[in-house]
Protein backbone atom coordinates (compact mmCIF):
# COMPACT_ATOMS: atom_id res chain seq x y z
CA UNK A 1 0.00 0.00 0.00
CA UNK A 2 1.31 3.67 -0.72
CA UNK A 3 0.66 6.72 0.70
CA UNK A 4 1.35 9.52 -1.50
CA UNK A 5 1.42 12.81 -0.31
CA UNK A 6 -1.24 15.26 -1.34
CA UNK A 7 -2.69 18.87 -0.56
CA UNK A 8 -6.30 18.29 -1.26
CA UNK A 9 -8.27 15.40 -0.69
CA UNK A 10 -11.86 14.30 0.47
CA UNK A 11 -13.41 11.01 1.66
CA UNK A 12 -15.76 9.66 4.68
CA UNK A 13 -14.98 9.29 8.12
CA UNK A 14 -17.30 7.47 10.73
CA UNK A 15 -16.98 8.65 14.69
CA UNK A 16 -18.19 7.49 17.88
CA UNK A 17 -18.16 8.32 21.63
CA UNK A 18 -15.90 6.44 23.79
CA UNK A 19 -17.08 3.86 26.13
CA UNK A 20 -19.91 3.11 23.73
CA UNK A 21 -21.29 0.70 21.63
CA UNK A 22 -22.11 0.82 17.98
CA UNK A 23 -23.13 -0.91 14.55
CA UNK A 24 -23.04 -1.04 11.24
CA UNK A 25 -25.58 -2.87 9.23
CA UNK A 26 -24.34 -4.25 6.12
CA UNK A 27 -26.29 -6.22 3.62
CA UNK A 28 -24.44 -8.90 0.90
CA UNK A 29 -25.71 -10.21 -2.25
CA UNK A 30 -24.36 -13.09 -4.06
CA UNK A 31 -23.87 -12.21 -8.16
CA UNK A 32 -23.34 -15.98 -8.58
CA UNK A 33 -25.10 -18.30 -5.77
CA UNK A 34 -22.52 -21.28 -5.73
CA UNK A 35 -23.14 -22.66 -1.92
CA UNK A 36 -19.49 -21.16 -1.21
CA UNK A 37 -18.45 -20.15 2.26
CA UNK A 38 -17.22 -16.51 2.89
CA UNK A 39 -15.63 -15.79 6.13
CA UNK A 40 -15.57 -12.17 7.17
CA UNK A 41 -12.18 -11.40 8.99
CA UNK A 42 -13.16 -7.40 10.07
CA UNK A 43 -10.85 -5.42 12.15
CA UNK A 44 -9.61 -2.41 14.20
CA UNK A 45 -6.13 -0.98 13.28
CA UNK A 46 -3.88 1.24 15.31
CA UNK A 47 -2.81 3.15 12.54
CA UNK A 48 -2.87 2.74 8.49
CA UNK A 49 0.90 2.88 7.51
CA UNK A 50 3.03 -0.04 7.87
CA UNK A 51 2.70 -3.58 9.65
CA UNK A 52 -1.01 -3.81 10.75
CA UNK A 53 -1.45 -3.63 14.36
CA UNK A 54 -4.57 -4.99 16.01
CA UNK A 55 -5.94 -2.72 18.88
CA UNK A 56 -5.78 -4.59 22.42
CA UNK A 57 -9.41 -6.31 22.77
CA UNK A 58 -9.52 -4.97 26.23
CA UNK A 59 -9.88 -1.50 24.70
CA UNK A 60 -12.22 -2.20 21.40
CA UNK A 61 -13.71 -5.18 19.50
CA UNK A 62 -15.50 -5.19 16.07
CA UNK A 63 -17.60 -8.25 16.01
CA UNK A 64 -19.33 -9.30 12.92
CA UNK A 65 -22.60 -11.51 13.22
CA UNK A 66 -22.88 -13.60 11.25
CA UNK A 67 -18.83 -13.83 10.29
CA UNK A 68 -19.26 -16.39 7.97
CA UNK A 69 -21.94 -17.32 5.13
CA UNK A 70 -22.99 -19.30 1.79
CA UNK A 71 -23.56 -17.81 -1.08
CA UNK A 72 -26.71 -19.66 -1.38
CA UNK A 73 -29.36 -16.93 -1.69
CA UNK A 74 -30.33 -14.07 -2.87
CA UNK A 75 -28.39 -11.59 0.14
CA UNK A 76 -27.69 -11.98 3.58
CA UNK A 77 -27.53 -8.98 6.63
CA UNK A 78 -23.89 -8.84 8.11
CA UNK A 79 -24.20 -6.61 11.47
CA UNK A 80 -21.04 -5.62 13.08
CA UNK A 81 -21.05 -4.57 16.53
CA UNK A 82 -17.97 -2.02 17.58
CA UNK A 83 -17.53 -1.74 21.24
CA UNK A 84 -15.12 0.99 22.59
CA UNK A 85 -13.88 0.44 26.80
CA UNK A 86 -11.32 1.77 29.05
CA UNK A 87 -11.70 5.51 27.77
CA UNK A 88 -10.24 4.66 24.65
CA UNK A 89 -9.57 7.92 21.77
CA UNK A 90 -8.35 8.60 18.54
CA UNK A 91 -7.94 7.26 14.98
CA UNK A 92 -8.03 4.29 14.41
CA UNK A 93 -8.34 1.97 10.46
CA UNK A 94 -11.43 0.13 10.27
CA UNK A 95 -11.90 -2.89 8.11
CA UNK A 96 -14.49 -4.10 7.03
CA UNK A 97 -14.69 -6.67 4.16
CA UNK A 98 -12.19 -6.93 0.95
CA UNK A 99 -12.18 -3.08 -0.02
CA UNK A 100 -9.93 -0.92 2.04
CA UNK A 101 -10.23 0.66 5.05
CA UNK A 102 -11.75 3.66 6.67
CA UNK A 103 -11.10 6.19 9.50
CA UNK A 104 -12.96 5.22 12.46
CA UNK A 105 -12.68 8.40 14.98
CA UNK A 106 -13.32 7.94 18.44
CA UNK A 107 -14.29 10.22 21.30
CA UNK A 108 -13.24 13.51 18.75
CA UNK A 109 -14.48 15.31 16.53
CA UNK A 110 -13.22 16.33 12.76
CA UNK A 111 -11.31 19.33 13.79
CA UNK A 112 -9.48 17.31 16.73
CA UNK A 113 -7.78 15.27 14.16
CA UNK A 114 -4.87 16.68 11.78
CA UNK A 115 -5.77 17.02 7.70
CA UNK A 116 -2.58 15.34 7.24
CA UNK A 117 -4.04 11.92 8.93
CA UNK A 118 -7.35 12.25 7.01
CA UNK A 119 -5.37 12.64 3.47
CA UNK A 120 -3.39 9.41 4.43
CA UNK A 121 -6.87 7.46 4.31
CA UNK A 122 -8.44 9.58 1.75
CA UNK A 123 -5.79 8.77 -0.90
CA UNK A 124 -4.31 5.88 0.15
CA UNK A 125 -3.61 3.31 -2.73
CA UNK A 126 -4.33 -0.59 -1.84
CA UNK A 127 -2.72 -3.14 -3.84
CA UNK A 128 -5.38 -5.65 -4.74
CA UNK A 129 -6.22 -8.81 -5.49
CA UNK A 130 -8.38 -9.43 -8.56
CA UNK A 131 -12.57 -9.54 -7.35
CA UNK A 132 -14.20 -12.28 -9.66
CA UNK A 133 -17.23 -11.46 -11.08
CA UNK A 134 -18.98 -14.26 -7.85
CA UNK A 135 -17.48 -12.34 -5.24
CA UNK A 136 -20.11 -11.17 -2.87
CA UNK A 137 -20.87 -7.26 -2.95
CA UNK A 138 -21.34 -5.43 0.45
CA UNK A 139 -23.91 -2.17 0.41
CA UNK A 140 -23.79 -0.07 4.25
CA UNK A 141 -27.30 0.24 4.61
CA UNK A 142 -27.26 2.01 7.69
CA UNK A 143 -25.71 3.01 11.53
CA UNK A 144 -26.49 2.99 15.25
CA UNK A 145 -24.88 5.23 17.48
CA UNK A 146 -22.07 5.93 14.60
CA UNK A 147 -22.33 9.13 12.40
CA UNK A 148 -21.08 8.98 9.30
CA UNK A 149 -19.32 12.28 7.29
CA UNK A 150 -17.78 13.44 4.67
CA UNK A 151 -14.75 15.44 5.17
CA UNK A 152 -12.93 18.25 2.66
CA UNK A 153 -9.56 19.14 3.00
CA UNK A 154 -8.43 22.09 0.46
CA UNK A 155 -5.51 22.73 -0.68
CA UNK A 156 -4.57 25.12 2.52
CA UNK A 157 -4.61 22.01 4.53
CA UNK A 158 -7.02 22.76 6.56
CA UNK A 159 -10.78 21.44 7.14
CA UNK A 160 -12.99 23.25 4.17
CA UNK A 161 -16.56 21.31 4.85
CA UNK A 162 -17.78 18.43 6.74
CA UNK A 163 -21.22 16.70 5.87
CA UNK A 164 -23.06 14.35 7.67
CA UNK A 165 -24.32 11.73 5.30
CA UNK A 166 -26.38 9.97 8.40
CA UNK A 167 -26.91 8.64 11.93
CA UNK A 168 -29.43 5.45 12.26
CA UNK A 169 -30.36 4.92 15.86
CA UNK A 170 -32.96 2.62 14.99
CA UNK A 171 -31.67 -1.00 14.12
CA UNK A 172 -32.55 -2.82 10.92
CA UNK A 173 -35.66 -5.37 10.93
CA UNK A 174 -34.92 -9.05 11.50
CA UNK A 175 -34.85 -11.16 8.39
CA UNK A 176 -32.65 -10.73 5.22
CA UNK A 177 -35.34 -10.35 2.91
CA UNK A 178 -34.96 -7.62 0.16
CA UNK A 179 -38.41 -6.16 1.46
CA UNK A 180 -37.01 -5.66 5.04
CA UNK A 181 -34.19 -3.38 4.22
CA UNK A 182 -35.96 -1.26 1.89
CA UNK A 183 -38.51 -0.57 4.46
CA UNK A 184 -35.32 0.08 6.81
CA UNK A 185 -34.07 2.28 4.44
CA UNK A 186 -37.62 4.07 3.67
CA UNK A 187 -37.74 5.17 7.29
CA UNK A 188 -34.38 6.53 7.53
CA UNK A 189 -33.78 7.99 4.76
CA UNK A 190 -29.70 9.05 3.87
CA UNK A 191 -29.47 12.66 1.84
CA UNK A 192 -28.72 12.14 -1.65
CA UNK A 193 -27.28 15.60 -2.35
CA UNK A 194 -24.02 14.14 -3.95
CA UNK A 195 -26.30 12.95 -7.17
CA UNK A 196 -24.15 12.01 -9.74
CA UNK A 197 -20.33 10.48 -9.97
CA UNK A 198 -19.70 14.04 -12.57
CA UNK A 199 -20.91 16.09 -9.76
CA UNK A 200 -18.52 14.77 -7.31
CA UNK A 201 -15.49 14.82 -10.20
CA UNK A 202 -16.08 18.91 -10.01
CA UNK A 203 -15.92 18.77 -6.68
CA UNK A 204 -12.48 17.12 -6.43
CA UNK A 205 -13.36 13.80 -5.34
CA UNK A 206 -11.40 11.22 -6.70
CA UNK A 207 -13.22 8.31 -9.22
CA UNK A 208 -12.29 5.30 -6.50
CA UNK A 209 -13.78 7.43 -3.30
CA UNK A 210 -17.22 8.18 -5.44
CA UNK A 211 -19.90 7.76 -3.14
CA UNK A 212 -23.27 5.97 -4.84
CA UNK A 213 -26.82 6.18 -3.73
CA UNK A 214 -28.03 4.43 -1.02
CA UNK A 215 -30.45 2.47 -2.54
CA UNK A 216 -28.03 -0.45 -3.64
CA UNK A 217 -26.50 1.05 -6.18
CA UNK A 218 -22.51 0.43 -7.33
CA UNK A 219 -19.25 2.28 -8.16
CA UNK A 220 -17.72 0.80 -11.12
CA UNK A 221 -14.73 2.32 -12.95
CA UNK A 222 -14.70 2.48 -16.96
CA UNK A 223 -11.66 0.42 -17.96
CA UNK A 224 -10.58 2.87 -20.79
CA UNK A 225 -10.48 5.72 -18.61
CA UNK A 226 -10.71 5.26 -14.95
CA UNK A 227 -14.08 7.41 -14.76
CA UNK A 228 -16.64 6.66 -12.50
CA UNK A 229 -20.02 4.77 -12.70
CA UNK A 230 -22.95 3.98 -9.92
CA UNK A 231 -25.06 1.25 -11.26
CA UNK A 232 -27.27 -1.57 -9.72
CA UNK A 233 -25.59 -4.54 -8.92
CA UNK A 234 -26.48 -6.71 -11.76
CA UNK A 235 -25.98 -4.20 -14.77
CA UNK A 236 -22.25 -3.83 -12.83
CA UNK A 237 -21.86 -7.50 -13.40
CA UNK A 238 -22.81 -7.31 -16.79
CA UNK A 239 -20.68 -4.73 -17.34
CA UNK A 240 -17.92 -6.41 -16.16
CA UNK A 241 -18.71 -9.42 -18.17
CA UNK A 242 -18.00 -7.32 -21.45
CA UNK A 243 -15.10 -5.60 -20.10
CA UNK A 244 -16.61 -2.43 -19.88
CA UNK A 245 -15.36 -1.61 -16.22
CA UNK A 246 -14.59 -3.25 -13.07
CA UNK A 247 -14.73 -2.54 -9.84
CA UNK A 248 -12.40 -0.07 -7.51
CA UNK A 249 -9.51 -2.12 -6.63
CA UNK A 250 -8.75 -0.66 -2.59
CA UNK A 251 -7.99 -3.71 -0.32
CA UNK A 252 -5.92 -3.68 2.34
Amino acid sequence: MELPHVQASEGRALFMKTNSTGQIFANFTFPVPNNRTWNLSSGIYLGLTGQPVQIDPKNMTIVAEPNSFVASKENVTVTYTITVKNNTKGIFALFLYLCGESPLIVGLNESEVSPDVYNQFFNAVYHCGVISGSTPKMNIIGYSNLISKIIDIDSNNTIKSVQTLGSVTNKVPSGNSTNSITQHNAAQPFPRNLVTPLKQLQMGIQAQNVICDWSGFELILKSEDGSPACVSSQTAQILMERGWGHFPLRLR
